[in-house]
């Protein structure tokens, strides 16, 4: 092996072992979609979401990159079968209908606590704003007669 199929076959190791990390990390967190590389959105209106065959369609792309005959990192069996243990998963319709409502109560969720630090962040910045105008108030009315009579004069 020259130089230059060394240097490819290690570039092709690394590429393998990215994909391979993603995959696992993305299986031990639950994220079945993202193990498949696909996003699912589900807005107010299913028009957005994955078919059957879109599924099956990303499940036959990804395990043709990580296959253990293909993919020449050393965790490619173990990425195989997280692949294989998510898809089957998501390809059931009962088992992937209680993940997306999991995945949209947990966005549900996400929502509502930023909303609720907006919220916070708004009455501290007020009540801050409120707090400093009362002091300039205080600090700028035993001056404000002479203020007001002098200022016309001045100008």
């Amino acid at each position: 092996m020259n130089e230059k199929q060394r240097k490819k076959a290690q570039r092709k190791k690394r590429k393998d072992g990215r994909i391979n990390r993603k995959i696992i990390q993305a299986a031990k967190q639950k994220r079945y979609y993202d193990v498949l590389g696909v996003r699912s959105w589900e807005g107010p209106w299913h028009m957005f979401r994955l078919s059957q065959g879109d599924l099956r369609k990303a499940y036959r792309s990804m395990a043709k990159r990580v296959h253990p005959d293909k993919n020449s990192d050393g965790r490619a069996v173990e990425a195989f079968r997280r692949l294989e243990e998510s898809a089957v998963f998501l390809l059931d319709d009962s088992l992937r209908h209680e993940y997306d409502q999991q995945l949209a109560a947990e966005r549900n969720n996400r929502k509502q606590h930023r909303r609720q630090f907006v919220s916070d962040s708004f009455h501290v910045f007020y009540r801050s704003t409120r707090l400093l105008s009362q002091f300039v108030y205080r600090l700028v009315r035993p001056i404000s007669t002479p203020i007001a009579i002098l200022g016309p004069l001045l100008l």
